[in-house]
């Protein structure tokens, strides 16, 4: 999926930070599978990536192509912390 916007006065070379932010409560719900795959067709010098998971759910994750695994810890709440 991909996303074009408007920026006024952004010339070539210019350094843009972008967030996004992906929410979705799985309370109470059978989810099917869904992926996420990062990649971008352009060259990223800096990612951050921060999810936490349910400590109820599944999760099977893989990194590839030399990309740093996460950090996995565990919040107050016993939910699975990843950081990358």
């Amino acid at each position: 999926m991909s996303q074009k916007i408007a920026v006024p006065g952004l010339e070539v070379g210019d350094c843009i930070d972008v967030f996004s932010l992906d929410q979705i409560d799985t309370q109470e719900q059978q989810l099917d599978p869904f992926y996420f795959v990062l990649r971008q067709d352009e060259p990223v010098l800096y990612t951050k990536v921060h999810c936490v998971l349910d400590q109820s759910l599944a999760t099977v994750y893989r990194t590839m192509n030399g990309a740093p695994d996460f950090t996995q810890t565990t919040d107050k709440d016993k939910n699975a912390v990843l950081d990358m």
